[in-house]
């Protein structure tokens, strides 16, 4: 059985879990240009 704290402990873990795949996933990788890209 979950109680509050156990929910919180696993959100915390699968917030910083999810954190570094938006990172690896959204990084522009080294020497790309941001040429040609706009804020439309």
């Amino acid at each position: 059985m979950y109680d509050k704290e156990k929910l919180l402990d696993n959100g915390d873990r699968w917030e910083t879990e999810i954190a570094g795949n938006l990172a690896r996933r959204c990084a522009i990788p080294l020497g790309a240009s941001a040429e040609g890209m706009t804020n439309d």
